[in-house]
C-alpha cells in the first residue's frame, strides 16, 4: 500500500489536491480501485497509477502521475505497462484511459492506441 502522505505529494504536484487537502482522504481512492501500481526510489514514492474494474470485463485506468524529477526515464510507461499487463493476467480485455492532449506522445510508447469509434463522454 502506498504511503498516503508521499501519494498525496504526487497529487498535489499534478495538481489534483490543495494543500489543505488531507492525505487521508486519499485512502478512499484506493480502496475504491481495483489494483495500482507505484514506483519506488528506495523508501520514495516516485510514480503511480490506478484502476478501477469491475474485475471481469472492463477498467478505466487513471491518475497516473511521476514526479517532476523523474519524468522523461521511461517510469509513466513502466507504470502503464506494468498495471496494464497485470489487468490483462486477469482476464480483463476492455482497459481504457483518457489523456489529455499534451499526452498523445507519451501515450504513443505505449500498448495504448487512439480509440478512433469512440467518444468519451463526460456528464456534468
Amino acid at each position: 500500500m502506498p504511503d498516503l502522505v508521499q501519494l498525496a505529494e504526487l497529487y498535489r504536484s499534478a495538481g489534483w489536491m490543495n494543500e489543505q487537502d488531507k492525505p487521508e482522504s486519499l485512502q478512499k481512492n484506493l480502496d475504491g480501485s481495483y489494483a495500482w501500481c507505484t514506483a519506488w526510489d528506495g523508501e520514495h514514492l516516485v510514480g503511480f497509477m490506478r484502476a478501477i474494474s469491475d474485475g471481469v470485463s472492463d477498467t478505466y485506468m487513471l491518475d497516473l502521475i511521476v514526479s517532476k524529477e523523474y519524468r522523461k526515464a521511461g517510469i509513466g510507461r513502466e507504470i502503464v505497462h506494468t498495471l496494464y499487463r497485470h489487468l490483462k493476467e486477469q482476464g480483463i480485455e476492455w482497459i481504457v484511459c483518457i489523456g489529455v492532449p499534451s499526452s498523445e506522445a507519451f501515450y504513443a510508447k505505449t500498448d495504448a492506441k487512439v480509440m478512433k469509434d469512440f467518444t468519451p463522454y463526460r456528464f456534468n
